[in-house]
Formats: structure tokens, sequence, C-alpha cells
């Protein structure tokens, strides 16, 4: 007889015995439901599984899409169906539904607007639990959205889910240049990596008119924004995080405001002597313009980049790591990103959207010729004012009219594709689907 045997039993034993299995299979069953629910647009991976729009009336339509694609979040599909439609309807621009959106609460909508109208030399806004939630919000909205403009495209209505796709994309530059904080630019980088991938799918699987191409290929390159931009955001986020710490140790006796260094400035008010918010400010912001000057510099510049600031001769030597600062360097290297990751999220975000001008101009030259050219430079000056690159190596995009493929060198430096290859770390890939069908007569 083994230990379990000796036990005592428990009047419920047999019961738990009976229910364990199942509930253990229905685990299995949830966690497969999950997997394959998850919202992602990728160049490699097949577009979401959205039915087409039907005839019935506008406000039932989008909420029977939701359900019926099994591809959609579950907390889309249950966060109240009605308003995330009315949301993203709004920003179809739909003439007919335009009296009956205006009486509805819209608040994601509505912020989303502010961003698209807000200059962005205007002061930056300091995160609050309404603007964590309206993020949130946000997030929904751009899963909708993207939602909302394939389905157009399936739909026989490619323009209209093109020039939806832009303008999500429009939306999150809009997001990172006009909000001061990390947290803001993040949410706009999601919307502008979301619009160019679903412009790529839409004008790779679909039929959009050369009309709105065209819009495309004139939008796209507004939407390269400075590297100053997020120098900016983090500056003040800086700022903000040691005016908090600063606030905390001074008054102890405050209550702590709810926001996103709550818990490390609490951490903190204890120990005032070994943080000094101002030189670490100075510290990592001088670090920061040196990482985003490495965008747009030269490959052999990037090279050996340093990847903590204090390690870095060139910021001077009142730069380097002081003892006493410790704390204060730790702290803001846990609560902030780290800086390699920056920088290579940036530059794959530059070289998504010379992806995506190369995909818009060989649609049309396709549409034109009825064949791929042979390199790219042949959409050079009428499509293209050059041959876009690969902002991580600097080189031109790659091409293969043979495998109807267009992709970037991601950080593992592929440089052979065949039509079976799986797409490498952080390399952005996109197939043209268009040329593969025989040309029309």
């Amino acid at each position: 007889m083994n230990a379990i045997e000796t036990l005592p039993r428990h009047p419920r034993s047999s019961l738990l015995r009976t229910v364990g299995p199942a509930a253990g299979i229905a685990l299995i069953c949830a966690l497969a439901v999950l997997f394959w629910s998850r919202d992602e647009v990728s160049g490699n991976r097949p577009e979401l599984a959205v039915a087409p729009l039907t005839p019935e009336p506008a406000e039932n339509a989008f909420v029977q899409m939701l359900n019926a694609s099994r591809m959609i979040p579950a907390d889309l599909v249950d966060s109240n169906p009605k308003k995330i439609e009315l949301m993203a309807l709004d920003l179809v621009r739909d003439e007919e539904l335009e009296a009956r959106l205006s009486a509805a609460g819209r608040p994601a909508a509505l912020l989303l607007k502010l961003a698209l109208e807000r200059p962005a030399s205007q002061a930056p806004q300091t995160i609050t639990p309404d603007t964590l939630g309206d993020i949130q919000s946000l997030r929904r909205l751009e899963k909708a959205l993207q939602v909302q403009a394939l389905a157009l495209a399936r739909s026989g209505r490619a323009d209209r889910g093109l020039d939806l796709a832009l303008l999500l994309a429009e939306a999150g530059r809009r997001l990172e240049e006009s909000r001061g904080n990390t947290v803001f630019w993040s949410t706009g980088n999601a919307f502008l990596d979301a619009g160019t991938r679903i412009v790529d799918l839409i004008a790779s699987r679909h039929a959009p008119s050369d009309e709105a191409l065209r819009r495309a290929l004139a939008a796209l390159p507004s939407l390269r924004t400075d590297p100053a931009t997020l120098a900016l955001a983090m500056r003040c986020e800086y700022a903000a995080f040691a005016r908090h710490v600063e606030a905390a140790g001074q008054n102890r006796a405050a209550p702590a405001r709810a926001s996103l260094w709550q818990s490390v400035s609490a951490g903190v008010s204890n120990l005032p002597l070994f943080f000094k918010p101002r030189q670490t400010e100075n510290l990592f912001v001088a670090y920061l313009d040196h990482s985003l000057r490495l965008i747009d510099a030269p490959v052999s510049s990037r090279t050996g980049a340093p990847i903590h600031p204090h390690h870095d001769p060139r910021l001077g030597q009142r730069h380097r790591l002081n003892p006493e600062n410790t704390v204060g360097i730790g702290l803001l290297a846990v609560v902030t990103p780290p800086w390699p990751s920056l920088l290579t999220n940036r530059l794959c975000e530059q070289s998504q959207l010379s992806l995506t001008e190369t995909v818009v101009a060989l649609r049309l030259y396709h549409n034109r010729h009825g064949a791929l050219p042979a390199t790219l430079d042949a959409l050079v000056p009428e499509w293209l004012p050059a041959v876009p690159r690969d902002y991580v190596d600097g080189e031109p995009l790659r091409y293969s009219r043979e495998f109807f493929s267009v992709w970037s060198s991601g950080r593992e430096g592929l440089e052979v594709r065949s039509a079976t290859d799986d797409v490498a770390p952080y390399e952005i890939f996109a197939r043209l689907e268009f040329a593969k069908a025989p040309a029309a007569e």
C-alpha cells in the first residue's frame, strides 16, 4: 500500500477523481482556444479570419463579424461589441451613420480624434489612471479597426479598407508625436505597425484601385517620424519621474499619486541621499540622444553601440557612473525599456515603412505592365524617389521576382531566401500574392 492510499479518504474524494480529468481536458481546450484566438497581423501569417460584411443593418453586421471570427481575442468580443462597433465605424467615416454616431459615447474614438487634430508642439500630458484606461480602449480600438479594414477589403471595398488602414497608421504617428510619454509612444507605435502591415495585406492580396494605391504611396512618406520625437517623450517621462521622486522624498506624509511611478517612488522616498533625480535624468537623456542619432547614421557607426550609458566614453567624463547615484541609475534602468531594444524597434519600424512603400509601388507597376520588375530600380523615379532601404543594415530592401517576395535582413542578416524559408527573427517580410495569378488580358 503506497503513501497515498494510507491517507484518510474524504467523502468527496471519488467525486474529485471523477471531475479531475474532465477539468484538465477543459483547461487544455480553453488554452487551445486562446492560442487560436490571438490577433496577429504579420507578413508571414494568413489574414484575419473575418466574415465578409453582410447586407444586414450595420449595427448587427460588425458584431456578427466579431463573433464569427475565431481569431479575434475574446476580450474584444466580450468588452461590449456594440461600443467597439461604434468606434470602428466612426473612423470609417460612413456618412449614413454620422447622425447615429454623433449621439454615441466614444471616449477612445474621441481621444484618437484629439491625437489626430492636436499639434505636435503642444505640451505633453501626464499619465493618470484615466489615461491608462484610455490606452486600453485604444488598443481594443486598434484590433477592431484591423478587423474592419480587412473585412472591407474582403467584401469588395478594398479602397475603403486601404484608406482605413492608412488612417490607423496616421493615428499612430500622431499619437507618437503629440503625447509626451513613452506609454502613448508605444501605443502609437502599435497603431502605426498595424496600419502599415494591413496596407501590405490589402495591396498584395486584394484589388484596390490605382487611385487608392497612389493616395497610399503619397501618404506613406509622411508617416516617418524624426528620432527627436522619441527623445522628447523620454525627456518628459524622466522629468516627471524625477519630480515625483523628489516630491515623495520631501513630503513623505503626502499620499502617493496614482501614476506609473507610484511603486518606484515609494521605494526610494527613504533614500533621498542616494538618488539624484536631475543627475540621472541628464545621464539617460544624453545616452538617449546618442542612441537615436544612430538610426540615420551609417551602419559602421552603429557597430559596438554601448549598452549602458556610463560605458560610453563619448558622453564625457562627467556622465560616467557615480557610485552615489547607483540607486537612481538602477531604478531608471528597471522602469524604462533598454536602449538596444528601443533602437532595434525604431529601426524595424522604419524598415516596415520602406517595405510598405515598396509593396504599393510594385502593385502599381504590376497593374500597368502585367509583371513584376527585374529589380527595384525599375520603380525609380516614377513610383519611388529612391529604392527603399533596410534601416537595420542600411542596404536596399531584398527583393526576389522569382519568389514574389520583399524582405529586410533583420538582425540575423539573412541573405538567401527560398519559397519555403521561415521568416528570420525581427525580419520584415511581405509576399506579393497579386503577382502569382496570371495577368489579365
